[in-house]
C-alpha cells in the first residue's frame, strides 16, 4: 500500500512537472515574440510608396502593448507626411499620415519597452497617382482600365480597382516600364472568401475567381520603392 502511495505521488509529481515546464516555455516565446515586435518597429512601412495628397492612417501593433510607454513621432519632412500619434475610440494608438506633396520623407517612431529605448524608421516616397500596369489580363480580357486614376480608390500607401468576376480563369499581369511586380507571397497573394481554399500567387495561374474578394498586387518602382495595389472582386 506505502509503496503504491509513494508510486502516485511521483507520478502527480512528474505530471506537474510536464505541465509546468511548457507553460513556462510558452511564457518565454509569448515575451520573446513581443520584444521582436517591438524592435521590428514600423520596418513594414520602409520604402513604401504613398499617394500625394491622400491621408491614411496606420495601425503599428506593438504600440498597444502593456508596458510601451513614452512614444514619439517625428517626419523629416512635413510637407510631404505630418504624422501625429492619435487614439482611436477603442483605445487603439495609431499614426495618422497626412499626405502632402511629392517627395520623401523619414517617418520615425521611438518607445520605451521593459527599461529598454527603441527607435525605429520608415522611408517613405509620396508620387502622384499613375496606373503602373500595362496590362491585368483575366481569361485573356484587358481590365487595366479600372486602375486608370478616375477609377481606384484612393488610400495613402493602397488603392483598389473593382471588378466582378466569376469562374475560373488566368490572371496575367504585366507591368509598365519602370515597374517590376512582386511574385512572392509576402506581398502578392489572393484573399480568400470564408471557408474557400486558394493556392499561392504565380502570375498567369488560373484560379477560381468564384472564391476570392480581393487580389493584393505588389510592385517596386525603380528605387526599389513598394506599391500595393488591390484587385476588387466586386463591383464598386
Amino acid at each position: 500500500m506505502k509503496k503504491a502511495l509513494k508510486l502516485m505521488a511521483l507520478l502527480m509529481l512528474f505530471a506537474a512537472l510536464v505541465l509546468a515546464v511548457p507553460k513556462s516555455a510558452s511564457a518565454g516565446k509569448y515575451d520573446k515574440a513581443l520584444k521582436m515586435t517591438v524592435e521590428e518597429g514600423i520596418s513594414s512601412l520602409d520604402k513604401r510608396l504613398f499617394n500625394a495628397g491622400v491621408d491614411d492612417t496606420y495601425y503599428p501593433s506593438y504600440l498597444a502593448f502593456e508596458g510601451v510607454s513614452n512614444v514619439k513621432v517625428t517626419s523629416s519632412n512635413k510637407s510631404v507626411c505630418d504624422v501625429t500619434l492619435e487614439m482611436s475610440s477603442s483605445n487603439t494608438p495609431y499614426l495618422n499620415m497626412d499626405m502632402g506633396e511629392t517627395g520623401k520623407a523619414v517617418i520615425t517612431v521611438e518607445c520605451d519597452y521593459k527599461n529598454k529605448h527603441y527607435t525605429s524608421k520608415a522611408r517613405i516616397k509620396a508620387v502622384d497617382y499613375e496606373n503602373p500596369f500595362k496590362s491585368v489580363s483575366v481569361g485573356g480580357k484587358n481590365y487595366k482600365n479600372i486602375f486608370n486614376k478616375s477609377e481606384v480608390l484612393l488610400r495613402g500607401y493602397y488603392y483598389f480597382g473593382y471588378k466582378k468576376i466569376k469562374g475560373k480563369k488566368a490572371l496575367k499581369i504585366t507591368m509598365k516600364n519602370g515597374y517590376k511586380l512582386l511574385k512572392n507571397k509576402k506581398w502578392s497573394h489572393y484573399q480568400a472568401k470564408n471557408g474557400k481554399s486558394v493556392p499561392s500567387f504565380k502570375n498567369g495561374r488560373t484560379i477560381n475567381f468564384s472564391n476570392i474578394t480581393c487580389i493584393s498586387i505588389a510592385y517596386k518602382d525603380k528605387e526599389g520603392y513598394i506599391g500595393l495595389a488591390g484587385f476588387n472582386n466586386s463591383n464598386r
